[in-house]
């Protein structure tokens, strides 16, 4: 699980992508993410392709899911749009969820662990 905390800007994506870089444990060759998403969820047009990028080594080292989760009940709408656009079609399968039950209940479904 991730905790991913706004603005989408390059300081906040760097720091997101050492992150998931940095995360030490051994990762099976199939594995799912769970992030959270607090704070504003706007993302700057200079992050797309950075975005990107980390999607396509991300999936190269086995990611096939992400369940993404807006806690701000206000904007998730907005967030979830704005993420869709900035993903593209990323290399994984992805789904916007309400809750960690559901994200963890969405993940399962492709006997995945989440990292």
């Amino acid at each position: 699980m991730l905790d991913a905390i706004g603005p989408w800007n390059r300081e906040t994506f760097e720091q997101y992508v050492r992150a998931v870089s940095s995360d030490t444990r051994e990762r099976p060759s199939r594995w799912g993410g769970y992030v959270v998403v607090t704070g504003e969820a706007l993302v700057t047009p200079d992050i797309v392709p950075l975005w990107r990028e980390s999607n396509s080594r991300l999936a190269s080292s086995g990611l096939v899911a992400v369940a993404y989760h807006f806690l701000d009940p206000t904007f998730g709408r907005l967030y979830k749009e704005v993420f869709s656009r900035a993903l593209g079609e990323p290399p994984f399968a992805v789904r916007f969820v309400h809750g960690s039950d559901e994200a963890m209940a969405w993940l399962s479904e492709f006997g995945v662990a989440v990292a």
